[in-house]
């Protein structure tokens, strides 16, 4: 901040509840901050922030958001963000859910500077490639989870799917909820714990509180039908096996 004399910092998509302290950090840095976020945080958590601007709905995703922050207007750049919206709040009766889901496999297929460059030049359009590499990607998913399944790697029991595996996680997430599964949990081998819950199982909200409480300590994380955590324990395969049984 200093090198640069930055005063001003705009943050989007970042989750303080569980930093406050660096919420303050970041505060003390700025003359002025403003935070654009959809996250979960307890009752009042913004009153200890006198200088911090907050643009918060958690209806919406932080670049649907951001892109109403800024009053853009501009018609490809706001259909652009719609179908992120539509991907980052999990809407999956969305008639673009499908859609969402393969641009987000496009984004991270082609990494972020190339992406926001290249939808730059195009008019906040789609490339002209994006067809194309997504239907490589589509391909190398199908294969990839096809050897998932024979080695294993899926369990399912009743409404409940787990997925031991590091990639392709979203791709078995919405097959598994359109099957019926009310709950599918993602078991990597970094120790990372990832839990969705679908939107129609019959889980009260009270209920799904309970559940980030007794995962993550607190029920002010990630969003209500998705959170992730890292388990406390050393990782290993006898740990992550004891932690998911």
């Amino acid at each position: 901040v200093a090198q640069h004399g930055n005063k001003y910092c705009l943050m989007s998509d970042v989750s303080w509840s569980t930093s406050p302290e660096g919420l303050h950090k970041m505060c003390s840095l700025f003359e002025k901050i403003t935070l654009i976020d959809h996250h979960l945080y307890p009752d009042g958590f913004f009153e200890n922030y006198p200088k911090l601007k907050v643009h918060y709905d958690k209806s919406k995703c932080a670049t649907l958001l951001t892109n109403e922050y800024f009053k853009n207007d501009h018609k490809e750049l706001r259909e652009l963000s719609e179908l992120i919206d539509v991907y980052d709040l999990w809407q999956v009766k969305h008639p673009n859910f499908d859609k969402s889901q393969d641009l987000n496999e496009f984004f991270w297929e082609i990494g972020r500077d190339k992406f926001i460059n290249d939808c730059i030049n195009s008019g906040y359009k789609l490339p002209y490639y994006y067809d194309s590499v997504v239907s490589e990607i589509k391909k190398k998913y199908t294969e990839e989870i096809a050897k998932y399944e024979n080695r294993k790697l899926i369990h399912r029991s009743a409404k409940i799917t787990v997925a031991f595996v590091d990639s392709w996680f979203n791709q078995i997430l919405v097959k598994e909820m359109a099957e019926g599964k009310d709950f599918v949990i993602n078991a990597t081998s970094f120790g990372i714990f990832k839990i969705r819950i679908s939107e129609d199982a019959e889980i009260t909200s009270e209920q799904k509180d309970l559940l980030r409480i007794a995962m993550c300590g607190t029920k002010d994380i990630g969003h209500q039908n998705a959170f992730s955590y890292k388990m406390k324990q050393s990782v290993s395969f006898e740990n992550i096996m004891n932690h998911i049984y």
